[in-house]
């Protein structure tokens, strides 16, 4: 074959449950790719060539923005948007030295051409340590959700549910729990979860999507996932996006929400979600108990 024709190494890296294309610059989990900011991009493939060891901010500035002067606000909305496509609520992998820099607590393994889809989810149901609950979601409230899971066969990741500041509205807030499918999604019934487990006064709101086995008759054949996504909240609606396709969640009027994904060609398919824990429900029961 003709060097000039011979195709390049597909290169990656890989560093827990994630993958990073260097060749196409993307990151990806459980099959699924998340597209990044090219400089986010960058950011977070130096902090897993230099993992387990603490990274300067001035090294970064370096490493990224040779010629630009950027400030400390530039690196940490990096910092920030990697923490949310980890589902790094917890600043567990994504770790902040103040005042110096962050160190990716993770041991990465690099390879060549991979096979695209080929990272698993190192997830179990009841995975949900007592050190990521809260006041407010309990060890009742996690082993709720674990059975749950077990039952329906959601691979749930750790989950740690951020307090949020008083000042983000309720039509925000009221989003953040634990909601789970009853038949599952309509036509095919494959079972779903949906957790939100951050969100801002702005709007901004992170967590997982949870897919179970898929059954013969799903659009989508991947195995059981969660997959973290990044979302936004206005007008009362939940909305992202990724390369599966666009993603809308609303309340409906049994109280539970409606989660609609429309797929890049078009098609849609929706899953009617019911509360398991959320936040309000949470909030009020401790109003309760301290007012007795």
């Amino acid at each position: 074959m003709d060097s000039s024709t011979a195709r390049s190494p597909h290169e990656w890296l890989h560093f827990e449950r994630f993958t990073l294309d260097l060749t196409r610059g993307t990151l990806r989990v459980g099959g699924e790719e998340i597209t990044l900011r090219p400089k986010t991009f960058h950011v977070l493939k130096h902090l897993a060539e230099n993992a387990g060891r603490l990274v300067l901010k001035q090294e970064i500035f370096k490493a990224i923005w040779p010629s630009a002067a950027v400030t400390d606000d530039v690196l940490v909305q990096c910092i920030r948007e990697l923490r949310r496509s980890l589902g790094d609520d917890a600043r567990c992998l994504i770790r902040t030295v103040p005042r110096r820099g962050y160190i990716l607590d993770a041991e990465p393994r690099a390879s060549a051409d991979q096979p695209r889809h080929a990272v698993s989810l190192d997830f179990t149901p009841a995975r949900v340590p007592t050190a990521a609950l809260n006041k407010l979601f309990t060890q009742a409230d996690a082993k709720r959700v674990a059975e749950i899971a077990e039952l329906k066969q959601l691979p749930i990741p750790v989950i740690e549910f951020d307090t949020p500041d008083q000042d983000v509205p309720l039509p925000v807030r009221r989003f953040v729990g634990v909601w789970v499918s009853n038949k599952g999604f309509v036509n095919t019934n494959r079972q779903f979860m949906l957790i939100v487990a951050h969100v801002e006064k702005e709007g901004l709101a992170g967590g997982w999507t949870v897919r179970g086995p898929p059954k013969p008759n799903s659009r989508i054949q991947n195995p059981a996932e969660a997959v973290p996504f990044t979302a936004y909240i206005s007008d009362h609606r939940l909305t992202f996006r990724n390369p599966r396709g666009d993603y809308d969640v609303w309340f409906s009027t049994q109280g539970g929400i409606v989660f609609k994904q429309t797929y890049v060609t078009g098609d849609a398919t929706m899953v009617a979600l019911d509360p398991v824990w959320t936040l309000l429900d949470a909030e009020r029961a401790a109003r309760k108990s301290v007012a007795r």
